[in-house]
């Protein structure tokens, strides 16, 4: 099974997720992850990953036309990584951002899950439902602080799995 990890944040957040993302890896055949180009250092440290496609964590929008653009990354690249179909898609990130909700628009995947609790540099408005029309949206106990055993509490719950 082809698995795409979305975790397009900061580097201290890839870092923490980095052992859970490995876990992740030896549960499918292919695991791509998407991050921040400020990342690739520790991305390409990460094991067990098939292909590291770099982008913005905030210039990501979606054009007229309805494509993915970035001012930051060679367009017809991403949209290339994006035509890829994907078993399974997760958004690993528990406060959303823009650039998130605009990727997570043009992925294709039988599914796709997600864990956000909260927007971080918007405002969720219902004409951006029909995004999140074919997401499974997993909440954790809100009363969890610390951000991997959040995660590691939605990828046991979506993927049936205890991650390590």
């Amino acid at each position: 099974m082809k698995c795409l990890l979305i975790k397009n944040d900061g580097i201290g957040d890839l870092v923490i997720s980095s052992g859970l993302i490995s876990s992740i890896a030896r549960n499918f055949s292919k695991v791509d992850l998407i991050t921040c180009a400020e990342n690739k250092d520790v991305a390409e440290s990460i094991s067990g990953l098939s292909k590291i496609i770099y982008t913005s964590r905030d210039s990501l929008y979606v054009s007229e036309e309805g494509h993915i653009q970035s001012a930051l990354y060679d367009k017809e690249q991403l949209a290339d990584h994006l035509n890829e179909e994907y078993d399974v898609v997760i958004m690993l990130r528990r406060f959303i951002r823009r650039s998130c909700l605009n990727l997570m628009g043009q992925v294709k995947a039988k599914r796709k899950i997600c864990c956000f609790e909260y927007t971080t540099n918007f405002e969720f408005n219902p004409e951006m439902k029909h995004i999140l029309k074919d997401w499974e949206q997993i909440k954790p106990d809100p009363k969890i602080v610390h951000e991997l055993t959040y995660y590691k509490s939605f990828l046991e719950t979506a993927l049936g799995f205890k991650p390590v």
